[in-house]
């Protein structure tokens, strides 16, 4: 599951984007010819053809958690009615528009950095990947195919999603428009005169929320061929519903009838989870709480840079 990554240090990775995601704005505007294009792994024919095959158990695994929660049957029901429409909506929602395209990480997580105490704050490097066969998971795909707040997205929904609110959203992207504008400043460059505004990326932003939840809530764990962790998803789907994300997941449109079966079909898995909710501790709700803020736990968990390595930003 998730583990609380510090807000501290949360932020210090989302400076660190917006410095690689303003580079790649400013190496797009100084070049004639485009910087070539990564593939984007999660949208790629494996991927798709995965979805196709697999998707309905974990949508039915996470449409009985959700009633077992009292999120209701409306959060999941458009998944569950429109189910050959996620393999498109993972790409639709994640799309960047035409003026912001750039370099991006492709799947960051708390592991993919190193972060360092100094004076003026704290400090964030991409961490020296470990692993020899890495997974789309844990590994960087650089791509300009999906829009930059799919970075942002995927640090929180992999690293801390409980953090995630409609305030602390909004206070995140703001944090990442304002390093983004202070990052292409530093080349004589505004943001306005690239045709990035913050409307603008709050609204992408949202978009790439909700395309990346499709991602880490859904896709990932058809790829690894293993149902997700209980409380793990229960963070997800409560990001979900909080975020009121499903607004964003427009499925084909179904009958009334359709509809009708689709909800039955939901209480009866409900009824069928009931006995096993009779035995989950209400103490796991207070156990997840995590207030946005830094917490003195934080120089704690700091994984600080090896001795020998300089501290490279962006």
């Amino acid at each position: 599951m998730p583990h609380r990554t510090p807000v501290s240090q949360l932020e210090a990775a989302v400076r660190w984007l917006a410095t690689l995601h303003g580079a790649g704005l400013v190496y797009r505007r100084s070049h004639t010819t485009e910087a070539p294009r990564g593939a984007d792994p999660f949208t790629a024919p494996a991927a798709r053809e995965a979805l196709c095959l697999h998707l309905t158990p974990h949508l039915t695994h996470l449409t009985r958690l959700a009633a077992a929660e009292g999120l209701g049957h409306n959060l999941m029901a458009g998944l569950r009615a429109g189910g050959k429409e996620v393999p498109r909506l993972v790409g639709a929602l994640r799309t960047a528009s035409h003026r912001f395209r750039t370099s991006c990480h492709g799947s960051p997580n708390s592991a993919s950095f190193q972060f360092r105490i100094h004076p003026e704050g704290l400090q964030c490097r991409l961490a020296p990947s470990l692993s020899q066969n890495p997974s789309p998971s844990t590994s960087p795909s650089p791509t300009s195919l999906v829009s930059p707040t799919t970075d942002v997205a995927h640090l929180l929904l992999t690293s801390s999603p409980l953090t995630i609110t409609p305030d602390s959203w909004s206070f995140i992207i703001s944090l990442y428009y304002q390093h983004l504008a202070t990052t292409v400043s530093h080349f004589g460059l505004q943001l306005r005169h690239l045709g990035v505004t913050q409307a603008g990326v709050a609204e992408e932003g949202e978009r790439g929320l909700a395309g990346q939840w499709l991602v880490v809530s859904l896709l990932l764990p058809v790829l690894q061929g293993a149902r997700m962790e209980r409380n793990t998803a229960r963070q997800l789907l409560l990001v979900a519903g909080e975020m009121d994300l499903q607004r964003l997941w427009p499925a084909r449109k179904v009958s009334s009838s359709g509809l009708a079966l689709t909800r039955m079909v939901s209480v009866s898995e409900e009824q069928e989870e009931g006995e096993e909710q009779q035995g989950v501790d209400t103490q796991e709700d207070r156990e997840d709480d995590f207030v946005l803020g830094t917490t003195k736990e934080d120089r704690g968990n700091l994984r600080d840079f090896p001795s020998s390595l300089p501290l490279a930003v962006g």
